[in-house]
């Protein structure tokens, strides 16, 4: 009997100290998911807040660049000048302020004082185009963004020897009509090219441009008042200039060109508004601009134009231009001399993204 109770004695103190191995072993499982647990929402808080200050980097970087593109004292006086810098003279070495826009601290977040923000150029599917980088830090997060952009305004780009009505697809007539009005209301001669020479009339019945054979160069004769001979002479140095003939009262403007006997060409810009008469031995480049007037030629041969024909409200038989003129779409003339027109730099933003995406 007394073994028997012994027995059961023992039997009774093992299941007690089983049962306190199982009370620590819960626990410590209990302990150890608890700390996980708290590990995790530790991390998780960490993650989420970075992503929070991740995201107010982004944004502020973000708004630097919409400051120099939408605010008119960085996109006027800082990003349009170094755009038509660029386009002239082929990159920003001579700019004084170079290629880093600095912004003003009264429009940058307290929490972040980074004011700089760099433009860079560069060609992709046929147009010229530039971005914006720039970074910005929050509470320990660095975000470095970048801002593409289109430089210029997309009619000078479609590569057609001939701007008109007829030649642009129907859906576009509308924004060419609007594109030629700004143009023409806008264009004045008011440049940093020094090589160009400038004339403008409004009182002038005709312009006659052929060579001076003292100079071997272009001599402009100009004519007003209906008399024969020319109220005065501009010499064309380089052969380089940027003509603007206006209409006269209700009569037309008349500009002729003559070729030189060397061949050498014409360049710049001739807006007219009235009629323009080439003779065959001419070669132009640049860009022309004809409104409400007509192209005709003189000679049995085609004067060559390398550049740009932008016509509005044409008068003439639009499909004879074909036969009648060598013409040739040329990127280099229309970069060369496209800056000098009012609405030939239009950036057009168009992607912002981490600078690591890109």
């Amino acid at each position: 009997m007394s073994s028997y109770l012994l027995i059961e004695v023992l039997k009774l103190l093992n299941n007690k100290g089983f049962i306190s191995l199982v009370a620590v072993f819960v626990t410590t499982i209990v302990l150890i998911i608890a700390i996980t647990i708290i590990n995790l929402s530790h991390m998780s808080f960490l993650t989420t807040n970075a992503s929070i200050n991740g995201k107010q980097a982004f944004y502020l970087a973000e708004g630097k660049i919409h400051l120099c593109m939408y605010k008119d004292e960085y996109f006027e006086n800082e990003v349009i000048p170094r755009l038509k810098h660029y386009l002239l003279y082929g990159d920003l070495k001579n700019y004084k302020e170079g290629s880093i826009i600095n912004l003003k601290s009264k429009d940058l977040n307290d929490e972040d004082s980074y004011n700089k923000v760099n433009i860079e150029f560069f060609e992709e599917d046929s147009r010229l185009k530039a971005k914006l980088i720039t970074y910005s830090r929050y509470k320990g997060i660095y975000e470095k963004l970048v801002g593409v952009f289109n430089m210029i305004n997309s009619f000078y780009e479609i590569e057609l020897p001939i701007l008109s009505v007829d030649s642009i697809p129907a859906e576009e007539v509308l924004n060419f009509q609007l594109f030629c009005n700004e143009l023409v209301e806008n264009i004045e001669i008011n440049n940093n090219k020094t090589d160009v020479v400038p004339i403008e009339g409004l009182d002038f019945d005709k312009i006659i441009l052929e060579e001076d054979t003292e100079l071997n160069d272009y001599m402009a004769y100009i004519f007003k008042n209906g008399k024969l001979e020319p109220y005065k002479k501009v010499p064309i140095i380089n052969n380089n200039l940027f003509l603007i003939l206006r209409q006269n009262n209700s009569l037309k403007s008349n500009l002729e060109i003559k070729g030189l006997s060397s061949n050498e060409p014409l360049n710049g810009i001739v807006y007219v508004q009235g009629d323009i008469v080439l003779y065959d031995n001419v070669n132009f480049c640049g860009i022309i601009i004809i409104e409400g007037g007509t192209i005709s030629i003189k000679g049995e041969g085609k004067p060559k134009v390398d550049g740009l024909i932008i016509l509005k409200d044409y008068k003439g038989n639009i499909s004879l231009l074909d036969d009648l003129i060598d013409k040739d779409y040329s990127e280099e003339q229309v970069y060369r001399y496209g800056p000098l027109l009012p609405n030939f730099v239009e950036p057009d933003l168009y992607l912002m993204k981490d600078f690591s995406e890109y």
